[in-house]
């Protein structure tokens, strides 16, 4: 399986995730435009590991957002607060957002699921910044196991 598939996978999981009955208040956050999406996550017991690197594009309404990027197809999430959420199967996604527009996310992921009869549960952190001009998504890897989960 694809990191991205995965990634994409996670960021609906994680916009899935809230309360039903939870009601989103209104945000002074902008999330509109550009970002560069980075994580990396490992699970020591299999020796997966992954590290990714991605420009994504964010369609705003309100405390909803869409994310729109090309390894990662498009996905929605929410802001509650100052914690953004969406998600990518099997992983989901909440990290808190810093500085007023905000201008950084960052958050701890755990990702779970069953290759050749194993729970592989990979465990890392991700960060989302504005990108600089120049940047360049960098090569995945995924181990055997991570390959075999999609």
């Amino acid at each position: 399986m694809t990191k991205w598939f995965v990634l994409a996978t996670l960021a609906g999981a994680a916009a899935c995730s809230g309360i039903a009955d939870h009601v989103l208040g209104p945000t002074t956050y902008v999330v509109d435009g550009a970002w560069l999406f980075e994580e990396t996550l490992a699970d020591s017991n299999f020796g997966e590991y992954c590290n990714d690197h991605t420009r994504l594009t964010v369609t705003q309404d309100g405390p909803h957002f869409t994310i729109d990027s090309e390894p990662l197809g498009i996905t929605d999430g929410t802001i509650d607060g100052t914690v953004i959420r969406f998600s990518i199967p099997p992983c989901p996604y909440a990290g808190t957002a810093y500085g007023a527009k905000p201008d950084s996310v960052a958050g701890r992921i755990i990702c779970q699921f069953r290759s050749n009869g194993q729970i592989v549960r990979l465990a890392g952190s991700r960060h989302i910044v504005p990108p600089p001009a120049d940047s360049q998504p960098t090569p995945i890897y995924r181990g055997p196991a991570w390959r075999g989960a999609r």
